[in-house]
């Protein structure tokens, strides 16, 4: 859907807003997926040569956890206001997505600042330990006795430390 910022920026006091259902089932976001529709609600007004917009995103991502691949079902929002001008209409490279005749395109605006806003690394908590080293599954889950001695393939740099202790 596209908003018209040509007929809000010439009328004083023009406003226009209202709610989408966007599908970003087929969009790529990199670390997450969003399978199902992301709600949006938008309030534009024109006022003294200028736009003031404000956007609110609420979706429902899925990820898998970055630390130790469990899937993670996740609610973001996402709540943004943006002041447009005339001159923001002319830029080359725009910050928003603008057609050159004035027009604002919400569900491209809705992707990007989905995009951006999503943290790219997603743990399914902050005291997740990950994958044990030996079998595999999450640290939490696994049944694997304790390592009191640390990787063995680390075992040549721990020598050198205790070598250089005595030494010194």
């Amino acid at each position: 859907m596209e908003l018209n910022l040509q007929k809000l920026l010439s009328a004083k006091g023009e406003r226009e807003s209202g709610d989408r259902k966007l599908d970003f089932s087929s969009k790529d976001f990199g670390s997450f997926t969003v399978p199902s529709p992301a709600q949006m609600h938008y309030d534009a007004l024109g006022e003294n040569g200028a736009v003031t917009l404000e956007v609110v995103l609420r979706a429902t991502i899925y990820a898998e956890c970055a630390r130790c691949l469990v899937p993670i079902k996740r609610g973001w929002q996402v709540q943004k206001e943006y002041r447009i001008t005339r001159a923001d209409l002319l830029e080359e490279y725009p910050e928003l997505p603008y057609t050159p005749d004035g027009w604002l395109d919400l569900d491209e605006l809705a992707y990007g600042e989905l995009l951006l806003d999503v943290d790219p690394v997603l743990v399914c908590s902050e005291d997740c330990q990950g994958l044990c080293p030996k079998c595999g599954q999450a640290r939490a889950e696994c049944r694997c006795p304790a390592e009191s001695e640390g990787d063995e393939r680390l075992a040549i740099l721990k020598q050198l430390l205790e070598e250089r202790d005595t030494n010194s």
